[in-house]
Parts: structure tokens; sequence; C-alpha cells
């Protein structure tokens, strides 16, 4: 058994959505209460249910698991309650449910779970219409970092570094591979014993 409150037909008062053996009751909210409910087929055994706008009509429909069925249900809203149900096929036993736009591209689609670790997913053709996909390959599919899949990025070039005490503005000549040139040292002149010439003295 599910449920679920929507404001179904749209009039600014919250409706509760009730699943029962063979159908889907809708209890519409009225200004003084709640008024008788009105039943709908769905499937053998609906259970677990959400509400969303699957097909951008403007008005709320009704997804809901039916393990009798091995299926989900779904309800269209028309504005005066629920159209016939669309039986989709899922996965044995599906048990629970959520809905929403897990493709990213604006539709709202369907994730089932079943007593048997297993899921089904349903994507949205953006009018209603629903397509089973493998959930376990969805994150594969997706291009990482802004990239088309299979394309590496391009490889970043290393700035030279500034030597110290250059003037600002002007950075070190780069050599092979974008690295700085390697600083050549003053070989310094040292007094050698037996050599009539002076040698320089080292600096302090």
């Amino acid at each position: 058994m599910g449920l679920a409150a929507v404001d179904l037909d749209v009039d600014g008062r919250v409706d509760l959505i009730v699943s029962g053996p063979g159908e889907v009751r809708w209890i519409r909210a009225t200004p003084t209460g709640f008024a008788a409910p009105a039943a709908f087929a769905a499937g053998l055994t609906p259970g677990d249910l959400r509400t969303g706008d699957v097909d951008r009509d403007g008005w709320p429909d009704v997804v809901a698991t039916d393990p009798g069925s091995s299926a989900v249900q779904v309800l269209r809203g028309t504005g005066a309650g629920l159209g016939a149900a669309t039986t989709l096929a899922v996965n044995p036993d599906p048990t629970a449910l959520i809905v929403g736009d897990l493709d990213g591209d604006g539709d709202l689609d369907s994730l089932t779970s079943s007593s048997g670790a297993s899921q089904s997913l349903l994507l949205n053709d953006g009018s209603g219409g629903f397509a089973a996909s493998s959930p376990e390959r969805r994150g594969h599919d997706r291009p990482r970092c802004g990239r088309p899949p299979g394309r590496r990025a391009p490889r970043r070039r290393r700035c030279p570094r500034r030597r110290a005490g250059a003037a600002p503005g002007r950075p070190r000549r780069a050599g092979r591979h974008g690295r700085p040139p390697a600083r050549r040292r003053r070989r310094r002149a040292y007094a050698t014993p037996g050599c009539a010439t002076p040698a320089t003295p080292p600096r302090a």
C-alpha cells in the first residue's frame, strides 16, 4: 500500500493518493474536508507510488510499482482525475520506486528496486513515454570533465620560472621541454703549490 500527497487537480488544495488491491484511489480535498475516494484501475497489486508531471502537460501524474504484474503502472493526470494506466515491464517483484531526472535531460525518469537486489531504469522520452535502460552502465556513458568519452585532456605546459632578481615582466628564457636552462658556474682559480703565477683568491 502506498500513500502520496499532491494537488492532483491543481485547485490549491492538497489531495491524497492511495494505492490498494488492483486500483489507485484519489481522495480529493474540499474546503470542508475530503470527498469520497475515486478509484482508478492500476494492474494487480499497486504498492509504492510517486507523483510528478512525467508528460509535461501541467497535470501531476502517478507512477506506482505493481509486484503482482512485475511492472510499473503510470496513470496520467487529466485535471479531473487519472487516465487509464500504462503498464511498463520491469524486473520481477518491484518493491521500491523513485521518480526524478536521472539522466539530466529535464524529464522525469523512473528507477525501481526489486526484492532480488536488482534495479530497473526507465528513461523518459520527453512526452511521457518510457524506455528501459541499464542502470549499471549509465555512469560510463557520461563524458568526464566536459570532454567526449575516449578523448584525453590536453597536456598542460609549465610556465618558466622567473629568475631571482630579474625585472618583473621579463620571464627567464625557456630551454628544451619548457624548462629553464641550467646555470653555468664560474670556475674560480686557487693557488696551486709549485706554480709561479699567483692565483685569484676566493671571495669571502
